[in-house]
């Protein structure tokens, strides 16, 4: 497969061009999405584990980070396999 990827934890967008996208510049994309995201669920994950705030915050704020937290790691499930993909047709 080849085009450009654009994910989300709900859904993927693919734009069925080779000639136009740069593997190079996108492989740089993925990294740096992936670097982000990581950082991301490194944050939340930390607070999740943190029993004082875990304890003080509403439930509905609990819920909307693990919320957050399944989307974020779906995500990045997505863009490791297209950095994946780019590293194997390279």
């Amino acid at each position: 497969m080849s085009g450009a990827v654009r994910s989300t934890a709900t859904f993927d967008v693919r734009i069925a061009y080779s000639d136009a996208v740069d593997p190079a510049a996108e492989k740089a994309r993925l990294e740096k999405a992936i670097e982000g995201l990581q950082k991301a669920i490194a944050s939340k994950e930390k607070q999740l584990g943190d029993e004082t705030f875990r304890s003080r915050a509403p439930e509905k704020i609990i819920t909307g980070l693990e919320a957050t937290l399944a989307e974020q790691r779906v995500e990045l499930k997505k863009l490791q396999d297209r950095l994946d993909q780019l590293d194997q047709n390279s």
